[in-house]
């Protein structure tokens, strides 16, 4: 059994439906627990049930949302979040006014046209992909593969790398991250080193998480 819990939402996975309905009953003496049943919708995330135990997962409401709050709605779609040659930086482009800077995460602190540009072109991508989804299926395969990318000293500001990576369960992808490295890489053979390790503390996690749920 396993318990995935956010503030006052709750996955219950279990392989014994008699033992998770014991364990709602037994939360709901002390608590005020609804048992909603199979699992629909989690954190902005949809979760629809298909034929043989396959899942279609979609995030397209909060795509919408973010979408309504950034008023681009009706905005042109782009094929590409961003040019892979762009570099940003702290001190490129002119300062926004205070009403428009709330909309930029990474540079919240002195966000510029560029960055604001920037912004744009990723939510005019999130409005082409807000239906796309993961397809989730069944599969006889117990391998677990892990692919990881670096791009070395990305940032022009603290000269720290970009790395990420994407697992998958057979063929199905179950956990994915990209984010700038905690270290300054002298070189891009260790901010792809990095990168690996990232990838390989991730995967003896997932291992460790299905050995306690009985599965080898």
């Amino acid at each position: 059994m396993y318990l995935l819990m956010y503030v006052d939402d709750i996955i219950l996975i279990s392989s014994s439906p008699t033992v998770a309905d014991a364990l709602v009953t037994a939360l709901g003496t002390d608590f005020a627990v609804k048992d909603l049943g199979q699992l629909h919708f989690f954190l902005g995330i949809k979760v629809a049930h298909q034929d043989r135990g396959s899942l279609v997962v979609t995030q397209k409401k909060c795509s919408l949302d973010l979408l309504r709050r950034a008023g681009m709605l009706k905005c042109k779609t782009s094929p590409m979040p961003m040019s892979s040659t762009d570099k940003l930086s702290t001190t490129d482009g002119a300062l926004l006014s205070s009403e428009d800077a709330t909309e930029v995460c990474q540079y919240l602190h002195a966000p510029t046209n560029v960055h604001w540009y920037a912004l744009k072109c990723i939510m005019r991508y999130v409005h082409l992909t807000v239906s796309y989804y993961l397809y989730l299926r069944p599969s006889p395969s117990g391998v677990f593969s892990a692919f990881s990318d670096a791009d070395w000293a990305r940032c022009l500001d603290d000269r720290r790398s970009t790395g990420g990576y994407a697992m998958f369960s057979g063929p199905n992808l179950i956990a994915w991250s990209g984010h700038k490295q905690a270290i300054v890489s002298r070189n891009s053979t260790e901010a792809e080193y990095k990168a690996v390790t990232d990838a390989t503390a991730k995967l003896i996690w997932i291992e460790s998480l299905l050995r306690e749920l009985g599965v080898s």
